[in-house]
């Protein structure tokens, strides 16, 4: 088995138990053993189930609301989209505009179009904030687990 290799400054910046998200975490895992007596294996499912029902849920739950929203925006947005479109290609007419130019200000002013729709009807989108506690997860629970095993 290949072992993969990281810097000495990598790790004491973000793989060690001194890095604030893996030190709490291998506590509470440390805790969730120590205190219920089950297995490693098993305290690891536990906790990582736990983590991701009470910090994960909330998360999809608030963005699968916002997707719901935005799903019911569609029609307005496609109507703003084809109104858009005539305009553009009107004022490419007047102004003799080429292709490339016209796509860009028809880009830019549904762009930010449905950005003021989005705004005024509160639909914030934080798919970001979801894969990024997913990713720090991962992470956290690859770098105890090296730790635990080795």
């Amino acid at each position: 088995m290949c072992k993969r290799q990281v810097s000495q400054a990598f790790y004491e910046q973000f793989l060690s138990p001194s890095c604030p998200p893996i030190g709490a975490v291998q506590s509470l895992l440390e805790l969730v053993h120590r205190y219920t007596g089950m297995p490693w294996w098993l305290s690891l499912a536990v906790t990582t189930a736990a983590l991701r029902t009470v910090l994960t849920l909330p998360l999809m739950a608030y963005s699968m609301d916002n997707a719901a929203k935005l799903e019911r925006l569609q029609p307005e947005i496609g109507n703003i989209s084809k109104e858009l479109m005539a305009e553009v290609v009107a004022a490419q007419q007047q102004y003799r505009w080429e292709s490339n130019i016209a796509k860009y200000h028809f880009r830019k002013n549904v762009s930010y179009r449905v950005c003021t729709i989005i705004s005024n009807k509160s639909c914030t989108l934080n798919i970001l904030s979801l894969c990024s506690s997913q990713i720090m997860f991962v992470v956290t629970e690859y770098v105890i687990t090296v730790h635990v095993v080795d």
